[in-house]
Order: C-alpha cells, then structure tokens, then sequence
C-alpha cells in the first residue's frame, strides 16, 4: 500500500496492490489472455488456481467463438470460473498486454476502482 498525491485536488489517494491472474479463454483467441480473479493475496490466487485443475475432455459438442462445434480437453473443474480457461505459462508481474498466455500481475488501485472492478476478488 502506498499513498499518491492528486496534485490538482490535493489530496492524498491511498493504493493497494491487487493481485490478478490472467487465463485466455479455449473458445476463442488462446493467445489473448483476460482477467479472471483479484485478490489482495498472489497466494490466493495461486492456490485457487491449484485447486481447480483437473485434465478432463468434455465430450459435450460446444461452440466456439468462430461458431464451429467441436469437444474440448479442459484443464479446470466443470463448474468452476476457470472452467472455459487454458492454463497459463507461469509468467509473474508481467503488463496484461505482455501475458499472452496467461499468468499473474497486480495493479495499484485506490478503493473506489476496487470497488467498480469487473473481476470477482477472492
């Protein structure tokens, strides 16, 4: 956490690391990678990640964003917020732009982007 002057308010903004992990979605482009979860904790991440890998196929016909059918080998528990995700390549800290295929970085926020975040926060 550290603290930022707004130079033209004059007021101190208060920052805090958020961790996030970014996976690419199988279904679509595997080498563009989104943000999944935030946490205060890598750790977290982390672990939330070990938990739900599983290798399975699913035999089930789904469509992907191209609209072709076909059965997918996944590689997270059915069910779960990564289910439709590829495992990522283990890359730490690295800009969104740079996580092609996934991995963990963190953004420095105050509360009130913390707030409007698009991503669950474990």
């Amino acid at each position: 956490m550290y603290e930022k002057i707004n130079k033209r308010e004059t007021k101190k903004v208060t920052l805090i690391k958020v961790y996030y992990m970014a996976l690419p979605d199988m279904r679509g482009r595997v080498e563009e990678a989104f943000p999944m979860l935030a946490s205060y904790s890598l750790d977290k991440l982390k672990d939330y990640y070990e938990k739900e890998r599983v290798d399975w196929k699913d035999e089930e016909l789904t469509e992907d964003n191209y609209g072709r059918s076909h059965t997918y080998k996944k590689s997270f528990r059915k069910g779960s917020k990564l289910e439709w995700c590829n495992q990522m390549d283990e890359r730490i800290n690295c800009p969104l732009d740079q996580l092609l295929f996934g991995g963990y970085s963190h953004w420095w926020l105050d509360e009130e982007k913390i707030k409007k975040l698009e991503v669950e926060l474990i």
